[in-house]
């Protein structure tokens, strides 16, 4: 019994150094998010952008059938039958009262020969459709960026805020229990006492606020990156010098404001949908005019 007591042991020794050994570098693999991968994440999953490349394909298909209604249409068909009794013969066109089994083909089609450019505006209103709607996903991709890294400062934020709400519970804490002795020798009244158990009371308030900031502000980052919200999930704080902050005084007003105007894909977008709405009003006035066109159909009846 002693043997296996002492064997027991050297077990559940051997057991508790493996845990400890194992779980730092446990500690030390955890996932962390820090902004570049949270923005190169959202780009991909959120739901926002997904839903803006869905109306980018849908419209370069409307692309597609605008330049398609410019081909010759054809079509063929066929069908077969049985007649009975005095009926037509469809060979004829006479009276018979025999049965028989027959059988039609028919090929039919047209092709547009001058429309005064309803065909042609109609592609590129379509066209310059497509292009906003490309530049809309590249707007949504910009806004989802910025909202990622408004709540990732946000989630810092609050962040240290925890912190310091931590560390001024136990300045008051350290300040009540110095207190609490001079009050207790004499030194002191009563009344200072209670004021700093109101100023404990209120810090713990304080405190309680900032975790519950931070876990909202974590919530709406998961919600911008398409995560479970039961995921672990917790972002990387990087050191404060190493942030590249671009000087606000040497940033002029015009020049930025000349450049959005080039490089944002909003007003890109706006741009080419005006274009495109010029040219679908040329394409609907010429449906008001004439057109011109060549049909044709041919056809065979066989009966036996």
């Amino acid at each position: 019994m002693k043997n296996s007591f002492s064997y027991f042991c050297c077990i559940m020794r051997k057991f508790w150094m493996l845990l400890l050994t194992v779980a730092p570098i446990t500690l030390s693999a955890q996932d962390k998010w820090d902004l570049r991968r949270c923005v190169d994440y959202a780009m991909k999953n959120n739901i926002s952008v997904k839903q803006a490349d869905v109306q980018a394909r849908i419209t370069a298909l409307q692309l597609k059938q605008a330049q398609w209604n410019k081909i010759p249409t054809a079509s063929f068909s066929t069908g077969v039958g049985a007649q009975f009794g005095r009926s037509i013969d469809p060979t004829s066109n006479q009276f018979t009262t025999s049965q028989f089994l027959y059988q039609n083909y028919q090929l039919q089609g047209g092709a547009s020969i001058y429309q005064f450019g309803r065909l042609k505006n109609a592609v590129l209103a379509a066209d310059y459709n497509t292009q906003a709607a490309q530049a809309d996903v590249l707007k949504t991709s910009n806004d989802v960026a910025l909202n990622v890294a408004n709540y990732y400062l946000q989630v810092l934020a609050a962040n240290e805020q925890v912190k310091i709400a931590g560390v001024q519970i136990a300045q008051t804490k350290e300040q009540y229990d110095n207190t609490k002795k001079r009050v207790d020798a004499g030194a002191l009244p009563e009344l200072n006492l209670v004021e700093l158990e109101s100023q404990l009371a209120t810090d713990s308030s304080n405190l309680i606020t900032a975790k519950t900031t931070l876990e909202q502000n974590i919530l709406f980052l998961k919600a911008l990156l398409n995560l479970d919200m039961a995921a672990d999930f917790d972002v990387d704080i990087p050191p404060v010098d190493k942030i590249p902050v671009e000087p606000i005084a040497e940033l002029q007003p015009e020049y930025v404001y000349n450049l959005a105007k080039v490089n944002q894909p909003e007003i890109k977008a706006a741009d080419l949908r005006i274009k495109g709405s010029e040219k679908a009003i040329l394409s609907n006035k010429a449906s008001l005019l004439p057109s011109f066109g060549g049909f044709y159909s041919l056809g065979s009846t066989y009966n036996n």
